[in-house]
């Protein structure tokens, strides 16, 4: 099963065992970490938040709070609905009334089969596209096109990319690249090019894009919801190439890249996390077992609370920021700091 990490344009992977959830009311003060919205038994997979909600994953089950709701499990789709043990759900987006989920199945360590599922959180999900994996025991060792996704402003954007899992490449070639929207939008539109979606805010889209070799390139394009090209921030070469995902901000472009979070102009703002996530004018990120920030337009890193394990994710809402944490040592629990703890100690930008 994969470990968790940075390991695709967008985010982080892991595999875990079930999950039994209880429930309790968040409540905050500063520098101390509240109680958890609940705990897991088992490892968590994966974290994201929009709006006032927060989904979270461990293994197979996938659970939605909403702001002062109890958590709900979603139901099962895919691998997960045929396969307890093999399978997880290991990454998660969300929308406007929408959840993405990637699911794996990996049922021994020659091979890997990925599937995307969208759909409302409390209703039933759909495949999007089909299967991508690879396999060292049969052929083709590679198979379908990988994807790669971005959530913000209620919309989640999906595109295919070329899959380099196994020993070979599949999914190669490509002179236009469909983004499939979901959210406060559906559509599909079709740009020229081979790109990979780093970004959206609902109203631009930020893309990677690939070379006829089916590598990453230093080229970035952001377009409108209708595909047209729009002005493109200056980043270093390398910044782009090795970027994992983005935020539009209204201080500009921030993108989650190898060497740590980079801004306009490739300024290195945070080096050294685990996981970053961007909200209200901040950069809130894990480092070892402290959750820190600091504001995008400059100021002091700040401590912001110290976490029981090292092994945490990060996501930012309306609410304030949910924090996942064993994402490794399966002690997994999800809480919710309110914007009020953060703010008094890393201030908002005036």
């Amino acid at each position: 099963m994969p470990t968790s990490g940075r390991t695709s344009v967008t985010g982080s992977k892991g595999a875990a065992a079930g999950v039994v959830a209880a429930v309790v009311v968040a409540s905050a003060s500063a520098g101390s970490l509240p109680p958890p919205l609940f705990r897991a038994a088992g490892q968590g997979t994966a974290l994201a938040s929009s709006g006032p909600r927060i989904a979270a994953a461990a293994s197979c089950d996938v659970r939605v709070v909403d702001a002062g709701s109890k958590p709900t499990l979603v139901k099962r789709f895919g691998y997960c609905r045929e396969d307890r043990f093999e399978s997880a759900t290991i990454g998660l987006w969300l929308g406007k009334n929408t959840i993405v989920e990637e699911n794996v199945l990996s049922p021994s360590p020659h091979g890997d089969s990925y599937e995307l599922w969208v759909g409302r959180p409390r209703g039933t999900l759909h495949q999007l596209g089909g299967e991508w994996g690879w396999t060292d025991s049969g052929e083709p060792p590679t198979y379908g096109c990988d994807r790669v996704v971005a959530a913000g402003g209620g919309v989640v954007a999906i595109t295919p990319v070329p899959n380099n899992l196994g020993d070979a490449t599949a999914c190669t070639g490509h002179a236009s690249t469909q983004i499939v929207l979901k959210g406060a939008v559906d559509k599909k539109l079709t740009i020229a090019g081979a790109w990979g979606v780093l970004a959206t805010n609902g109203k631009r889209i930020a893309l990677g894009g690939f070379d006829s070799s089916v590598k990453r390139t230093a080229e970035l394009a952001i377009v409108d919801l209708d595909g047209r090209r729009l002005g493109t921030p200056h980043f270093a070469a390398g910044d782009v190439q090795r970027a994992y995902r983005g935020w539009f901000t209204p201080a500009g472009l921030f993108l989650d890249t190898k060497r740590g979070l980079v801004g306009p102009g490739s300024r290195l703002l945070v080096d050294g996390y685990s996981d970053i996530t961007i909200g209200e004018g901040r950069a809130i990120y894990i480092r070892g077992r402290q959750l820190r920030g600091r504001r995008l337009k400059g100021g002091a890193d700040r401590l912001i609370m110290k976490l029981p394990f090292p092994d945490s994710y990060v996501a930012a809402g309306t609410y304030g920021v949910a924090v996942q944490t064993g994402t490794v040592s399966e002690r997994n629990a999800v809480y919710r700091i309110p914007w009020s703890t953060i703010d008094q100690v890393v201030p908002r930008s005036r």
